[in-house]
């Protein structure tokens, strides 16, 4: 995992780091029925994964087994989202697929080398205690209506009815505490 000098590691991390505790707000809406869109942290993660492409073609490093395997599960995405595309064309199907779910699979990986590169320079556990505690009193402050909520479509005043601390929306919050615990 040593792809990046140590400096370069400590400007990531302050880049890409604080991802973790910024709302998620949409830049760039793909549907009206839809909270999938063009985020802030898109682009920054792209420059990040570009970046992290660039380092392993410098270094002639090959791929491990799970950056082979994400590769492969994100083509047979394309493959399928290019299907749907045909098959909506041509009125055999109606249920018309968005490009962001095929690259977020992509998106959600790159977190996974942030994570290793802050394990190099940050206590982790001090990390999670961290975003625990912070969503933790922002979920208290929703559940009393104190504060509001940042949804991908903007800031919500009372999201009091189904807490989401930080994230998008409630079941996001959800799978980020099960994750966390």
């Amino acid at each position: 995992m040593r792809l990046f000098d140590q400096k370069l590691s400590l400007l990531v991390l302050l880049l890409t780091l604080p991802l973790l505790f910024l709302p998620k707000i949409n830049l760039w809406n793909m549907d009206a029925q839809e909270t999938a869109g063009l985020r802030i942290d898109d682009f920054l993660l792209l420059a990040f994964g570009s970046l992290l492409m660039w380092s392993h073609a410098i270094t002639q490093q090959r791929l491990n087994k799970i950056e082979g395997w994400i590769l492969l599960i994100t083509a047979l995405s394309l493959l399928s989202y290019l299907l749907n595309r045909v098959f909506v064309s041509i009125d055999l199907l109606h249920n018309d697929a968005k490009i962001v779910y095929v690259v977020r699979l992509l998106e959600y990986f790159m977190f996974f080398y942030i994570g290793a590169i802050a394990s190099q320079h940050l206590n982790g556990a001090l990390i999670i205690r961290l975003f625990f505690l912070l969503n933790l009193l922002l979920m208290t402050l929703q559940k009393l209506n104190l504060a509001g909520g940042i949804i991908s479509a903007g800031y919500h005043d009372d999201v009091s009815g189904r807490v989401q601390g930080i994230a998008s929306f409630p079941s996001e919050m959800g799978l980020l505490l099960n994750l966390l615990f």
